[in-house]
């Protein structure tokens, strides 16, 4: 069993994407993060890969500033990959695609995969690990739309991007993501056309977006309703409409994170038609 590292997120792809595409829900943020290294390598930190025998059985993307996100994998892969993540090779020798474990802030994976990761790391840094978040992964190939919610939805447009960068700070905010969403990020989203906004009566009520392609799915996020609008179904309408949009543009399936701690949003969503996948946890290091 060896760790592969990798300077190409694209290489990691081609070599790792068979494994990542078993469980392509639970990879679908992975897949999502290496697909965009793929595209801007300036932003990548860490790509590696795990080989037991000629065959991958774990993977591992980190864009910079963000955790290291990894795929689930056995517990001997989990503790190589520490130890391999975890050393301090000589000031010139590092291999390429690797980074020091100073800098690698945290991790996200599926529960018991991450709750190793974090536990190894900190045996082996000596790092305060602490479990940030609780998440789960839900996916849907098809949806039921609610009927009785006022309004409609429609692609946001060059007019929304002040209130959609006031909104995403919010909701930054909100989940405890210190990485507050930039005016450029934002900017660069709604040109790609990402964010569809919920109308009632000409007034924007509520925001969602997607993000992260797999090669048959896409990921949801940035679903936002302000609290003078909440309890009114704005989310829900505003999710299942997006969610038939990208299906019938031709996506396979459309997955999304809900936060464990709030049980609105996970039974508003499998009201809908998402069933869960797995539990998903984030750990902070330091």
């Amino acid at each position: 069993m060896r760790v592969q590292f990798f300077t190409d997120a694209g290489e990691m792809l081609e070599r790792a994407e068979a494994f990542l595409l078993q469980r392509e829900a639970e990879n679908n943020l992975l897949l999502g993060v290496a697909g965009r290294l793929a595209k801007d390598p300036q932003g990548a930190a860490t790509i590696c890969a795990v080989e037991d025998s000629g065959e991958i059985v774990m993977a591992g993307v980190q864009s910079k500033k963000w955790n290291l996100v990894v795929a689930r994998g056995p517990e001997a892969a989990v503790d190589l990959m520490v130890r391999e993540l975890s050393a301090k090779p000589p000031v010139g020798s590092e291999p390429q695609g690797r980074r020091q474990a100073a800098e690698i802030p945290g991790v996200s994976g599926p529960a018991e995969t991450a709750a190793r990761f974090a536990e190894k790391w900190g045996e082996a840094t000596s790092v305060r690990c602490t479990h940030h978040t609780w998440l789960r992964i839900y996916e849907t190939r098809s949806v039921k739309r609610p009927m009785d919610v006022n309004g409609s939805m429609s692609p946001a447009t060059s007019d929304d991007l002040d209130l959609i960068v006031d909104w995403m700070i919010e909701f930054s905010k909100l989940i405890g993501d210190q990485n507050h969403t930039r005016r450029e990020e934002v900017e660069q989203r709604l040109d790609a056309g990402h964010f569809f906004l919920w109308r009632d009566g000409g007034k924007v009520v509520s925001i969602a977006a997607w993000a992260g392609p797999t090669p048959n799915g896409v990921r949801i996020n940035s679903v936002y309703t302000p609290i003078e609008f909440r309890n009114r179904g704005y989310a829900s309408a505003n999710v299942a409409a997006l969610t038939q949009h990208l299906l019938d543009g031709g996506r396979k399936f459309v997955f999304l994170f809900t936060d464990l701690k709030n049980p609105t949003s996970n039974s508003i969503y499998q009201k809908i038609g998402y069933r869960a996948v797995c539990d998903f946890d984030d750990y902070r290091f330091g």
